[in-house]
């Protein structure tokens, strides 16, 4: 079910794939220009997902998100909710959501600029162009009756194109734009700069720990032991330096997601 596309959005409802009797629909509600809110009840609790994006200029966007977790009348929340709401830091969640991003990010960066370059589908148009019908670029769905709904709200609500200033051109594909975690958010982000920066003295300390105690055997500890520690102490600095590479560079390959 949907309703109307208006200047002001649009909301669309899917209908569980297990239809069990007190399960309610999820919604995708859409509101001008750019927020996403999507709801889906487990029970008498929500999950609600709330994306906004905002175009930065043509083929790149700024994405600032969050995610709600309202417990069900009695105050519980559901088994498959309760990972959603583990305690961890901010620059940690931040870390994640780069993995579920970049599901999508990388098919999404490729195909904008081929249906660009192909001249099948842009909204990066002058003022004097006419707008595409996305509906004649593409074999829609029913599972894209969302995207369909947005489509048809830039092309007859919003003029069919973004206004962009400076450089309209559209950049060509570039995987490692889309994997650069670096540049697109850690090195802006306080929260993920300053982890960083202590990510970097904890694998200095963690290595420089393991040599030591390699090099000068503890009595205390002996010579199993001692290797024990300087092997824990180094995987320590080993995994420290993996979340590292991750806030500079994340790369999903779906072909390798098992």
């Amino acid at each position: 079910r949907r309703e109307p596309v208006t200047k002001d959005g649009f909301a669309i409802s899917v209908e569980p794939a297990v239809d069990n009797g007190d399960s309610p629909p999820s919604t995708t509600k859409y509101t001008a220009p750019c927020l996403v809110q999507i709801k889906a009840p487990v029970g008498d609790a929500v999950q609600i997902l709330e994306l906004y994006s905002s175009p930065s200029r043509p083929g790149f966007c700024n994405h600032v998100g969050r995610q709600v977790v309202v417990k069900s009348k009695s105050g519980e929340t559901p088994q498959m909710l309760k990972a959603f709401l583990l305690p961890m830091p901010k620059w940690l969640n931040h870390v994640l959501a780069g993995l579920f991003l970049n599901q999508d990010a990388l098919f999404l960066h490729s195909q904008e600029r081929m249906l660009h370059e192909r001249k099948e589908y842009s909204t990066n148009l002058d003022e004097d162009e006419a707008s595409y019908n996305y509906n004649t670029a593409v074999l829609p769905m029913s599972a894209d009756k969302g995207v369909i709904n947005f489509r048809n709200w830039m092309r007859n609500k919003a003029g069919g194109r973004i206004p962009y200033f400076g450089n309209p051109s559209m950049p060509p594909i570039d995987n490692e734009v889309v994997f650069d975690i670096y540049n697109s958010h850690t090195k802006h982000c306080k929260n993920c700069s300053d982890a960083l920066k202590n990510l970097r003295k904890a694998r200095f300390i963690s290595y420089f720990a393991a040599a030591l105690v390699a090099a000068l055997r503890p009595p205390k500890l002996g010579a199993i032991g001692s290797t024990v520690l300087a092997a824990v102490l180094g995987g320590l600095g080993l995994g420290i330096n993996k979340l590292i590479g991750a806030m500079h560079r994340l790369e999903y390959s779906h072909a390798e997601n098992d």
